[in-house]
């Protein structure tokens, strides 16, 4: 029988996981040696959130974290996925059973309070051969039977990651330009650390390692009487390109991609995804996700696509299938995107809220 310090352990573990603007879109139920895992689904952003897909991913990588865990401190643990036939909400089910020696489980689990999103300028230096081994092994240790469902590709030359730094920087000049994605950046922004350690969830703005001019211009640009005069100068223009160099520093671009896009293929994204982060962290290699392009491209296949003017839909459109191109991804969808490279650690770290629990 498990204890209840070591489940709230585990828990605590599992809520280190990355989310869309940090929004830490779960909750918990505890019964006995079970854990049920929910979604929240008024968390995340409406409107790139499309289908609940960001928040699964970070279900997933929430799960990860608490699978690693428990093989840390000596759990057997089985998951079920989507339990409950009627509440859709209840990702998970994690069942702690039979033990083993602690400590004897996956080598990850000091890792996880490690991770963290690095938003700063990468060394280009390029990745060995050993480290790109490591890192692609991050599917076959949950489960060697997914490869081919999932994939995970690396895109490691110059002039292509400029190319893709453009692609996916682009998306930024539509949520500029867009009132609606506009007030919905702006509104998970964390502009104070006072602020931060209370709320302890959002968009912290120091974690985006704007130089003080880039601050201001930011802070101004939340104002959207101010953007509507700043769109008529180009300002999201300059953003675009000044993001695009970001992006396209470092050592790789790297895309998950899914040959399905069931709710449950996102949560094994997240998984993956998170496991790919800790062993990234192990190796010392900093990480971004970047997945405005990617989420906002999602939205356009749905039937729902009248936020958007026509020339923004065609932008988006064109330059997710370009990234398609560049990773020769055909039928499959691009899940995930990140950058990964080499630097000194961020200058800031988003919080995390205490786990909440429902009442049996």
């Amino acid at each position: 029988m498990i204890s209840k310090e070591d489940i709230l352990k585990i828990i605590k573990a599992g809520t280190q996981a990355p989310s869309g603007d940090n929004s830490q879109p779960w909750e918990f139920k505890i019964q006995g040696d079970k854990v049920f895992v929910y979604n929240l689904p008024n968390r995340d952003n409406p409107i790139l959130n499309f289908e609940q897909r960001g928040s699964y991913i970070a279900h997933g990588a929430l799960i990860e974290n608490m699978v690693i865990a428990s093989k840390y401190f000596g759990y057997i643990v089985d998951i079920t996925i989507f339990p409950d036939q009627v509440d859709q909400n209840c990702t998970a089910l994690l069942v702690f059973k039979g033990q083993q020696d602690k400590n004897s489980g996956d080598d990850l689990y000091k890792y996880i309070s490690q991770r963290s999103t690095n938003r700063k300028i990468y060394q280009s230096r390029p990745l060995l051969e050993n480290e790109r081994n490591i890192l692609l092994g991050s599917i076959d240790e949950i489960n060697d039977s997914l490869s081919g469902r999932y994939k995970i590709l690396f895109e490691e030359t110059p002039s292509l990651r400029n190319d893709i730094g453009c692609l996916v920087s682009s998306v930024e000049q539509v949520i500029l330009e867009n009132k609606e994605l506009h007030n919905l950046l702006f509104k998970d922004v964390v502009w104070s650390e006072k602020k931060e350690k209370k709320q302890r969830h959002g968009l912290f703005i120091k974690t985006m390692e704007f130089s003080f001019p880039q601050m201001i211009a930011f802070w101004l640009a939340s104002h959207w009487w101010l953007m509507r005069i700043f769109i008529i100068i180009g300002l999201p223009k300059k953003i675009v390109a000044d993001d695009a160099h970001l992006y396209s520093s470092g050592t790789a671009t790297v895309v998950i991609t899914t040959s399905n896009t069931r709710p449950e293929d996102f949560i094994m994204v997240g998984r993956i995804l998170q496991r790919f982060l800790l062993k990234a962290t192990k190796l010392g290699i900093s990480t971004q996700l970047i997945t405005a392009l990617l989420f906002t491209a999602m939205r356009l296949s749905s039937k729902n696509k009248t936020f958007l003017l026509p020339r923004h839909k065609k932008l988006v459109q064109d330059n997710y299938n370009k990234l398609k191109m560049i990773f020769d991804v055909k039928s499959d969808i691009i899940a995930m995107l990140l950058r990964i490279g080499f630097t000194d650690g961020p200058s800031a770290y988003s919080s995390r809220m205490e786990p909440v629990f429902r009442k049996l």
